[in-house]
């Protein structure tokens, strides 16, 4: 057997150029000459006609999906009444809530948006679940986030009045800060956070305090109410 052979369990016949392979009970495809386009990571994959197919993947639920794949390795999904076809370094996507999507990339989870920017990094996560397409939960082996997004979301927007841009990051009961790659900024230290003006607004049992949106102490948490602080400490900038 020869070296293209060896690297595949089986290869079927070439049909409009290409031809399906099997490595290990998972599916790919190779053009004529043997490069490969699609990796052998499917459950299931039939023939190309006129450049898409249909595959069938496992997902990190463990549900077994069927989508249309192109030769460039792209999955198309569902995005409200129109379809698309997701970015080629995904392996597979989910459909679409809003304008954010699932993808999943050697065992990896992330989330994007309906242009491929990243709303949270891909990563080793135990599930990412889109609640709704402005909430997303996501678990890793020690924490619980709630991810509020609203297009992408930045630093320099976590702290606005819009609430909706707010990134929490909760373990248990006690909350810190995402950035837009699903980052910790601030540690889950703290029983509440809320944006304030132009700062975060931080919550220790019942004691308020002030952090920038990088996570910098500006005041401890040692107030009963801040409301005018803010004013003065501005005023003591200038």
């Amino acid at each position: 057997m020869g070296t293209k052979e060896a690297k595949y369990d089986f290869i079927g016949e070439f049909h409009q150029g290409v031809a399906i392979v099997m490595k290990n009970d998972k599916f790919g495809a190779i053009m004529v000459g043997g490069n490969e386009i699609i990796p052998p990571i499917y459950k299931a994959l039939s023939a190309f006609e006129n450049g898409i197919a249909t595959a069938k993947y496992e997902t990190f639920e463990h549900r077994i999906e069927e989508r249309i794949i192109n030769l460039s390795k792209q999955i198309q999904v569902d995005c409200g009444k129109e379809t698309l076809f997701l970015p080629n370094i995904y392996d597979w996507g989910h459909n679409y809530v809003g304008e954010i999507c699932i993808v999943e990339k050697d065992g990896d989870i992330g989330v994007i948006d309906k242009e491929g920017g990243i709303i949270v990094a891909l990563g080793s996560y135990k599930y990412v679940v889109i609640i709704n397409e402005r909430l997303i939960k996501v678990a890793g082996e020690s924490i619980e986030s709630e991810l509020r997004v609203l297009g992408h979301i930045n630093l320099d927007t976590m702290v606005s009045d819009d609430k909706e841009k707010i990134v929490k990051m909760k373990s248990y009961t006690k909350w810190g800060l995402l950035d837009n790659k699903g980052t910790p900024v601030i540690p889950c230290i703290y029983d509440g956070i809320d944006p304030y003006d132009s700062y975060l607004k931080i919550r220790k049992e019942n004691l308020y305090g002030i952090v920038s949106a990088e996570g910098v102490p500006i005041a401890p948490c040692i107030y009963d109410k801040i409301e005018l602080f803010l004013f003065f400490y501005q005023s003591l900038q200038k």
